[in-house]
């Protein structure tokens, strides 16, 4: 299999682009499926609703929005590989929006949990809790290297995408405001989201550019990325997971297990 890479090195602030065979989805998507069994065995209610309402938003945006309407979001096989048919694409936009990246977000909630309201809050993280922590991640960075060993759908897909990087910047400044001045978190809690943030960037983000999946090679666009996607992402779901946990305790009606 063929692992290209942009040979682009300047600085990259407007696009984001992957490329990555579909045994890739496969893999991951298999993954999903067991989290999403092993958070509702848990009675982690909150944290599937707030990650998978964040992926069915996300499908809409990037499926409904940018791919079908705008065509600023677009997929393309290489390889003169057989295109993908209209579910097909759904399915992939599926994967990618509402599993794929609700994953991460559980990742963060979990380890945010502590910071919701009296209503919800944990008070300390037990052995579920860590052990998710450390799986997410580590399926993340293997999945690239299992994926190659896999032969089960081996079309190679570039996906693209706008990525106005220093909107996200101005989207964190009013989420710390408002983490700050409204729900009146401490510097040091405050500090744990952004810091959250960042990490949900090397979870997604870090695999894919250091396994030359990203459409660039520069060290300062990725660091770059890691400092603007995921950090407003996280604070921004903070701080609605939180208001709508304040407002609508029924919300986290499915306790945690006690630890």
């Amino acid at each position: 299999m063929s692992w290209a890479k942009s040979s682009a090195e300047g600085l990259v602030l407007t696009e984001e682009s992957r490329l990555f065979q579909l045994d890739f989805a496969w893999f991951d998507f298999t993954c999903s499926l067991v989290l999403v069994n092993l958070l509702l065995w848990a009675k982690k209610s909150l944290v599937l609703k707030s990650a998978y309402y964040f992926g069915l938003f996300a499908l809409f945006m990037d499926y409904g929005v940018y791919f079908n309407i705008q065509g600023s979001r677009t997929i393309e096989m290489v390889n003169n590989d057989s295109p993908m048919g209209t579910f097909e694409r759904f399915c992939f936009f599926f994967w990618f929006d509402t599993m794929n990246a609700a994953d991460i977000v559980a990742w963060a909630l979990i380890n945010l949990e502590d910071l919701l309201p009296n209503n919800y809050k944990v008070r300390r993280k037990g052995r579920f809790e860590w052990t998710v922590l450390f799986l997410i991640p580590l399926w993340f960075w293997a999945t690239p290297l299992i994926s190659r060993q896999i032969s089960f759908d081996d079309r190679l897909l570039l996906a693209s995408r706008p990525s106005q990087k220093f909107h996200y910047y101005i989207l964190c400044i009013l989420f710390i405001l408002c983490m700050r001045f409204r729900l009146k978190l401490t510097y040091r809690s405050i500090a744990r989201i952004i810091a959250s943030g960042i990490a949900c960037g090397l979870i997604h983000h870090g695999p894919l550019y250091y396994f030359g999946m990203r459409g660039y090679q520069s060290k300062l666009t990725f660091i770059v990325t890691l400092l603007s996607e995921w950090p407003p992402i996280i604070c921004g779901l903070f701080v609605i997971t939180y208001l709508l946990c304040e407002k609508y305790p029924r919300l986290s009606a499915m306790r945690p297990k006690d630890k």
